[in-house]
This record gives structure tokens, C-alpha cells and sequence, in this order.
């Protein structure tokens, strides 16, 4: 492994199934990194000139770091999961190597450090050097992503991928030429951000082929033979760009603030949406089915990452202070890790379906998730330019927002899922995991709120009013309500899907009208945020994207009756964007400033986004087939109805007058329903699988929310007294919070899983009983509170109690214990499981010692952060995922003789960390 002074040409090759993704962002680096077959295999250097040695010879991802001293780190796991060793503070030797699944990273954040990363086999390789010069050379023979960055000098990228999936070329400071060419099947993606950079990118085959050039004037030409995406764009200066794609996915060209004419076409399957709004940030998103993924990050850099093979959701924030929040399920899991404010990393891995992310927002970071099946590749850098890629081979979507800053959300599930992820002002990590449907998170967050969640069947997510009172009513007898949103005043919407989702329904600024209908499978993202604008989209058979009108008058008209309709965007000046798909997708129509007329139709599969900014819009969304994503009106009072008569029901909001927001789906998926500043009767009522999402925030407000299928997520109340009852016959019930007052959370699940309960400020009894499945978060945070958590089946998963002293006592005799904390006073927390998994046992600020065994899969998490603590993790079987000592001194052994993975950390001084597993891949440096 060299690390040469001079910048290099970077050559990325990967004939086959991974990635191999190499940065180098300040100075000249040489990195070299080789996967030849599925995994990721992913070095960092970020300071210092750095040569980090990663090897994989098989699936997963082997994850070493070394942050402010020169390390070299030695992880090494013979089997599946993950093999993660950092070295914060001091100087560490870590070495990782996986011979089998999972993803190889290696990271040497401040020194200098040698990274090298090899992966034989299938996910990712990825080497980073941020501050120093470095030459990154990638070679992936096999499917994943080849990615080659020089950010801040001169770089020529070239990036070949023979095969699958994506090859990735940044270039942004300095003038580059990035020649991208795949033969095959992902993503194609080359960037020139602050010069003039011709790009050309060209993939005969499947996925993306994303061409940017943001400062300077650039033609962008991007062509795609087959499935995927193709994205071109040109920010700042007028660019032409010309996207065409024959087969299945999007195509997405954006010319954001002059004029362009941008011409979108897809004849096949699936949705892009990608968003950048203050900063500069690309978003990918796709699925071939039906699910929706919905991220987003407001203020801040955030990044919210989510994937679940099967029925799962994952939310995990962490938004002022370091957070992580674990969860692992050896079924249909989802990892998200974040560290907002302090450097964290949380690892989650399950042999089946899992996702890695990993992630640090202050300082440089790149977050890899790479799975041999459905899983994504997301790689983020928050506070500069950064860019979003998520491909998933079967039916995800992948939505990523940066508001404020540059943020990039990867959401991926393969199944019916929906995924948010948000981060607001405190820290707060919220797991949910289930074997089976799981639903994640429902928030009240500052007045009194009854928040009642009740779902026989499968997904109830989030329920949410946030600033006055609210009446939430969710109820789905079939599969799955996400998330209706009515954020300033009140606000009714109205969402009905008869069949699978309705996603995502907005009005924020002014009165908004929003009709979406869908009876078949999904309609997406409706939105009217600045003038007044009619986003009528109508989709009889697939998806319908985003339409949107943001700056001038626009009548924006969407019509495809074949695959997809991709982007359509008159951005300062009026226009009138038409687009036509006799198939299957709608994706973006956007008209930004002044009064916007935007119609989508689709006689296919999905509707996306439709929005119109600042005043008055009505936007009518119309699906018979899949989805309803999102409409929105933002400044004053909006009614925005939702109906979808087969998939998915997504998200409906009214942020700043009055609305009511009826959210109904006699299928599969209500997503949100919100009601902000003023009153607001939110009802969701889905009669086939879940609901997702009702909050209600500053003012009192009842949530009730029912479902006669699967899964009951979350419903909080924070700053008044609440009761939040929570029953489930069937599957889920998530989460339950009672912040500020008193409250008691009653949760009960015959059935699988219950997963968080919580009572912030206030005495509160917390129950949660589950003579099932799971029972995942019990939390009493500011008095006394006593969590008991007991589930005779599967999975018990997370119970805090953080201000005063708390006994948390957590028995699974069957799969699944995820977490117990103990934050401000002395606690004994004790997690068996005679079963599967024991996730996540935590005590942070006295001493703790925090004994966690499991004879079976999984050990996830154990973490003593103030005081000198030894955790030791064994597991006989699959997974031993992360054991951490902060702030003094500690020894964190871990063993896993089996498959997952192998996580030690030492943050703050200095560590030995012994990581070791079987291995039949050698360290070759």
C-alpha cells in the first residue's frame, strides 16, 4: 500500500458483483483497495496521507478506524457480519479482515495511516484519504460499487464497473475529467462540482448513470439502455441535459437555477427522487415495487439510512448530543447508526437481511451499507458537498433531503416497508426490531398527547401532531399507514388507500388542496410549497414521483402510461413541463417560485411528488395502481386528501393553517398524518396492514390509532400529561413515549413484537408485556421509573431509564433482547437470552458492568461510556456486534466463534482493542 505525495490518476475497475469506493479528499493519496466478489471492503484516511489494508475475501464488510492517531487496525472475522474496529482518539493497530459476508472498512481518521482494503468476494471496498494527497486506486472484479474521490486537488477519475452495480467518480474542487463507463447493471456516477468538467457517462445496462456538474456551465449527457437511473445534472450555469433510459428505472435531469430544458423519458418500472435544498446534495432513490422511503433532515446534516428485506422499519436519531441507537434481528433487520454531535458508530448485523451504516457528521464521514441481497450502498460527507446513492435490485425507494445543510437519507426495503428517519434538536435514538413486521417510531413531542395505537395485523409507524392539540386516528385492518403530517395549524388529511401505500401528502406554507388517490400501488410525493399551485397526479397502474412548481408559475403535466416519468423542474422562470409515460413511473415535476399547476398522470404504477411553494395549491394525486407518495401546500391552511385504493398511503401534511388530515387505506400502507401548530384531527385509517405515523406536538392531543393487522409503531407524548395505550393482536406495537408530564404507557402484544415505551420527565410506570414476539423499548428518563419488560417469544429490545436510579430487567426466553439502559444513576443491567439475541445493554454515566450472554445469534451492544467499565460480549453462535468504552480506559474483548460481527471501540483514551474471530482470509498489506 502506497501513499504517494503527488495526486495519481485513480483507475477503479470492478468486473463483477461490489464496490469498491476509494476517497481522497485534501491532499494526493494512493489507495488501493480490491474486492473481487460481493461485499465491501471500505479504508478511510481522513486526515493524513493514510494506507489502511482491508481484506474480505467473502461477503460483508469489515469496518476498522483509526480517528485521530496513525493506526493501523486489525479486525478479522471468519464468518458473515461485520468486522468493525476503531481506534479513536489514540494510536491503535486494527486489523479487519473477513474471509466471509461482510463489509471490510478501515478508517485512519487524523494521522497518517495505511489503508489498504481487499474484498475477494461481494460487497464493498472503500478507501478514503480526506485531508492528505492521495491516489485511490479501486479494483472491484465483482458487483458492488466502484467509487474513486479527489475533492480537493486535481484528480483524473476513471471508474470502470464490467458488471452490476455502481462506479462512482467524484471530482469537485478542481477542474476534472471523469470518464464513467458500465457495462452493466448500477450506477455510473461522475461529478465535477466547482469547475468546468465534461462528464460522460454511459451504462448499457441496469442502474444509474449520474453525471453532475454544479459550479460551471457543463452538457451533460447520461444514456442508459436498461433499468435503472439516469441522472444528469447542471446547477448553476445553463446546462442541456439529456437523459434517456429504455428499461426500467428513472431518469432525472435537474438544471436548478437557470434556465433548462430538462426532457426526462423511461419506459419501465421505477422512481427517482433526489432532493438538494441549501446545499449541494444528490439523492437516489429506486424501487422496483412497492415500497416508499421517506428521509429527511431539517436543520443539520443528516442522514437517515434504512433497509429491510422484508416488512422492517428502522429509525434511529441522534440529534444534539452522540447517539447510537443498535438494533439486529437475525430475520429482517435494519441498522442505522448515528453520532450527531460526538463521533459514534453503531453497527448492526443480521446474517440475513441486514445494512451497515455507519456514521460521523462533524468531522469528514462516509456511511457504506452493503448487503449480497437487497441492501444499499449510501457513502456521506454532511457538511460538504455530498452525495446520496442507494440501489436496491428489487423494490426499494431510496428519498434523500438536505435541507439546510448537505444531507443525504438512504432508505431501502424490498418489501412493503416505509422508512423515516429523523433528527431534530436533542439526542434520541429510538430502535425498533422485529422478527417479522416491525413498525418503528411515533413522536408527540411538546403538549399533552393520548396517542392510542391498536394494529391486529401488520405495520403501525408513526403517528404525529406536533404543535397544537391533535387528534390522530390511525387505523389500518390491512398493511401499512406511514406517515400523515399537518405541521402549523390544523389541518385534516384526508388519505385512503384501498390497497398497499399512500406515502406522503404535504401542504406547508400556504392553503393546499391535496387530493391523492391511488387503487393500485403507489402514488408518491404530491407537494405546493411556495405559490399557489394544483398538482393534480394520477397513476392507474405504478408510480408517479414528484411533480413540483417551486419558484415561478408553472403548469407542470405528468402523464405515463408506460414505466417512468422522471423529473421535470422549471426552477426561476415560468414553465410549463409536460411529460408522458404510458407506463409505469412519474417522477419529478417541480415548478419553484410563483404559482404552479402541476398535473401528473400515470396509468401504471407509481406517483411520486408534486409541489408548489409558497402559496395556495391545491395538488390531486390519482393512482388506481401502487402509491401515493407525498403532496404538500406550505404557508396557509390545506386540505389534502389522499385515497388509494390498492397500495400505499404515504404522507399528508398541512403545516401552517388549519387542515384535517384523513388518512384512510383499506390495503396496505398509511404513512403520515401530522398536525403542528394548531389543532388537528388526524385520522388514518388503513384496513389492511399498517400505520405509520400520527403526532401530535405542542398541544393536547389524542392519538388514536388502530389496526387490524400487523404492526403498531409509535406514539409519543411529550411535553403534557399523556396515556399512551398501545395494543397489537397480531405483530408489532413499536413505541410509546410520554415525555414532559406524567404518563403511562401501556403496551400489549399477544403477538410479536412491542417495542418502545417511554416516559421522559415525569414519574411513569412503564408495562410492556408480549406474549410473543418482540418487545423492543421501554424508556423512564427524567424520575424513577421501573421498566419491566418481559416477553415469552422472540425479541425484547431496548429499556432506559435515564435520570434516576432504574432496575432494568429484561428476559427474552426466546429470541431477541435489545437494549437496557441506565444513563444518570448507578444500574445493573442484565440481559439474557437463551435464544438469539441479546442487542444492546448500556450504562453511561456511573459504573456499570454490563454482562450480556447469549447462547445463541446475537450480542449486539455494550457500552459503558463515563466510567472505567469491562463489557465482555460472547456469543457461541452468530453475532457479537459492538462493545464500547468512551471515556476511560477500557478492555473490550469479543469474541464471536460464528457469523456476525466483531465490534470493539475505544473512543477516548487509549485502547487496546483485541477483535478476533476465525478467519480464512489472510491480512496482505
Amino acid at each position: 500500500m502506497a501513499t504517494s505525495a503527488p495526486p495519481e490518476a485513480a483507475r477503479a475497475d470492478s468486473s463483477s458483483d461490489a464496490i469498491d469506493l476509494k476517497l481522497t479528499s485534501d491532499s494526493a493519496a494512493a489507495a488501493r483497495a480490491d474486492s473481487s466478489s460481493d461485499d465491501i471492503d471500505l479504508a478511510r484516511a481522513s486526515d493524513s496521507a493514510a494506507a489502511a489494508r482491508a481484506d474480505s475475501s467473502s461477503d460483508d464488510i469489515d469496518l476498522t478506524r483509526a480517528s485521530d492517531s496513525a493506526a493501523a487496525a486489525r479486525a478479522d472475522s471468519s464468518s458473515d457480519d461485520i468486522d468493525l474496529t476503531r481506534a479513536s482518539d489514540s494510536a491503535a493497530a486494527a486489523r479487519a479482515d473477513s474471509s466471509s459476508d461482510d463489509i471490510d472498512l478501515t478508517r485512519a481518521s487524523d494521522s497518517a495511516a495505511a489503508a489498504r482494503a481487499d474484498s475477494s468476494s461481494d460487497d464493498i471496498d472503500l478507501t478514503r484519504a480526506s485531508d492528505s494527497a492521495a491516489a485511490a486506486r479501486a479494483d472491484s472484479s465483482s458487483d458492488d460499487i466502484d467509487d474513486t474521490r479527489a475533492s480537493d486537488s486535481a484528480a483524473a477519475a476513471r471508474a470502470d464497473s464490467s458488471s452490476d452495480d455502481i462506479d462512482l467518480t467524484l471530482a469537485s474542487d478542481s477542474a476534472a475529467a471523469a470518464r464513467a463507463d458500465s457495462s452493466s447493471d448500477d450506477i455510473d456516477l461522475t461529478r465535477a462540482s466547482d469547475s468546468a468538467a465534461a462528464a460522460r457517462a454511459d451504462s448499457s445496462s441496469d442502474d444509474i448513470d449520474l453525471t453532475l456538474a454544479s459550479d460551471s456551465a457543463a452538457a451533460a449527457r447520461a444514456d442508459s439502455s436498461s433499468d435503472d437511473i439516469d441522472d444528469t445534472r447542471a446547477s448553476d450555469s445553463a446546462a442541456a441535459a439529456r437523459a434517456d433510459s429504455s428499461s426500467d428505472d428513472i431518469d432525472l435531469t435537474r438544471a436548478s437555477d437557470s434556465a433548462a430544458a430538462a426532457r426526462a423519458d423511461s419506459s419501465s418500472d421505477d422512481i427517482d427522487l433526489t432532493r438538494a435544498s441549501d446545499s449541494a446534495a444528490a439523492a437516489r432513490a429506486d424501487s422496483s415495487s412497492d415500497d416508499i422511503d421517506l428521509t429527511r433532515a431539517s436543520d443539520s446534516a443528516a442522514a437517515a439510512r434504512a433497509d429491510s428485506s422484508s416488512d422492517d422499519i428502522d429509525l434511529t436519531r441522534a440529534s444534539d448530543s452522540a447517539a447510537a441507537a443498535r438494533a439486529d434481528s437475525s430475520s429482517d433487520d435494519i441498522d442505522v447508526t448515528r453520532a450527531s454531535d460526538s463521533a459514534a458508530a453503531a453497527r448492526a448485523d443480521s446474517s440475513s437481511d441486514d445494512i451497515d451504516d455507519t456514521r460521523a457528521s462533524d468531522s469528514a464521514a462516509a456511511a457504506r451499507a452493503d448487503s449480497s441481497s437487497d441492501d444499499i450502498d449510501l457513502t456521506r460527507a454532511s457538511d460538504s458537498a455530498a452525495a446520496a446513492r442507494a440501489d436496491s435490485s428489487s423494490d426499494d425507494i431510496d428519498l434523500t433531503r438536505a435541507s439546510d445543510s448537505a444531507a443525504a437519507a438512504r432508505a431501502d426495503s424490498s418489501s412493503d416497508d416505509i422508512d423515516l428517519t429523523r433528527a431534530s434538536d436533542s439526542a434520541a435514538a429510538a430502535r425498533a426490531d422485529s422478527s417479522s413486521d416491525d413498525i418503528d417510531l411515533t413522536r408527540a413531542s411538546d403538549s399533552a398527547a393520548a396517542a392510542r395505537a391498536d394494529s391486529s395485523s401488520d405495520d403501525i409507524d408513526l403517528t404525529r401532531a406536533s404543535d397544537s392539540a391533535a387528534a390522530a386516528r390511525a387505523d389500518s385492518s390491512s398493511d401499512d399507514i406511514d406517515l400523515t403530517r399537518a405541521s402549523d395549524s390544523a389541518a385534516a388529511a384526508r388519505a385512503d388507500s384501498s390497497s398497499d401505500d399512500i406515502d406522503d401528502t404535504r401542504a406547508s406554507d400556504s392553503a393546499a388542496a391535496a387530493r391523492a388517490d391511488s387503487s393500485s400501488d403507489d402514488i408518491d410525493l404530491t407537494r405546493a410549497s411556495d405559490s399557489a399551485a394544483a398538482a393534480r397526479a394520477d397513476s392507474s397502474s405504478d408510480d408517479i414521483d414528484d411533480t413540483r412548481a417551486s419558484d415561478s408559475a408553472a403548469a407542470a403535466r405528468a402523464d405515463s402510461s408506460s414505466d417512468d416519468i422522471d423529473d421535470t423542474r422549471a426552477s426561476d422562470s415560468a414553465a410549463a413541463a409536460r411529460a408522458d409515460s404510458s407506463s409505469d413511473d412519474i417522477d419529478d415535476t417541480r415548478a419553484s417560485d410563483s404559482a404552479a399547476a402541476a398535473r401528473a398522470d400515470s396509468s401504471s404504477d407509481d406517483i411520486d411528488d408534486t409541489r408548489a411553494s409558497d402559496s395556495a395549491a391545491a395538488a390531486r394525486a390519482d393512482s388506481s395502481s401502487d402509491d401515493i407518495d407525498d403532496t404538500r401546500a406550505s404557508d396557509s391552511a390545506a386540505a389534502a386528501r389522499a385515497d388509494s385504493s390498492s397500495d400505499d398511503i404515504d404522507l399528508t401534511r398541512a403545516s401552517d393553517s388549519a387542515a384535517a388530515a384523513r388518512a384512510d387505506s383499506s390495503s396496505d400502507d398509511i404513512d403520515d398524518t401530522r398536525a403542528s401548530d394548531s389543532a388537528a384531527a388526524a385520522r388514518a385509517d388503513s384496513s389492511s396492514d399498517d400505520i405509520d405515523l400520527t403526532r401530535a406536538s405542542d398541544s393536547a392531543a389524542a392519538a388514536r390509532a388502530d389496526s387490524s393487522s400487523d404492526d403498531i409503531d409509535l406514539t409519543r407524548a411529550s411535553d403534557s400529561a399523556a396515556a399512551a395505550r398501545a395494543d397489537s393482536s397480531s405483530d408489532d406495537i413499536d413505541l410509546t413515549r410520554a415525555s414532559d408530564s406524567t404518563a403511562a404507557a401501556r403496551a400489549d402484544s399477544s403477538s410479536d413484537d412491542i417495542d418502545d415505551t417511554r416516559a421522559s420527565d415525569s414519574a411513569t410506570a412503564a408495562r410492556a408485556d408480549s406474549s410473543s414476539d418482540d418487545i423492543d423499548l421501554t424508556r423512564a428518563s427524567d424520575s424513577a421509573a421501573a421498566a419491566r419488560a418481559d416477553s415469552s417469544s422472540d425479541d425484547i429490545d431496548l429499556t432506559l431509564a435515564s435520570d434516576s436510579a432504574a432496575a432494568a430487567r429484561a428476559d427474552s426466553s426466546s429470541d431477541d433482547i435489545d437494549d437496557t439502559r441506565a444513563s444518570d444513576s448507578a444500574a445493573a443491567a442484565r440481559a439474557d437470552s437463551s435464544s438469539d439475541d441479546i442487542d444492546l445493554t448500556r450504562a453511561s454515566d456511573s459504573a456499570a458492568a454490563a454482562r450480556a450472554d447469549s447462547s445463541s445469534d446475537d450480542i449486539d451492544l455494550t457500552r459503558a461510556s463515563d466510567s472505567a467499565a469491562a463489557a465482555r460480549a460472547d456469543s457461541s453462535s452468530d453475532d457479537i456486534d459492538d462493545t464500547r468504552a468512551s471515556d476511560s480506559a477500557a478492555a473490550a474483548r469479543a469474541d464471536s466463534s460464528s457469523d456476525d460481527i466483531d465490534l470493539t471501540r475505544a473512543s477516548a483514551s487509549a485502547a487496546a482493542h483485541m477483535v478476533r474471530a476465525r478467519c480464512s482470509a489472510a491480512w496482505a498489506d
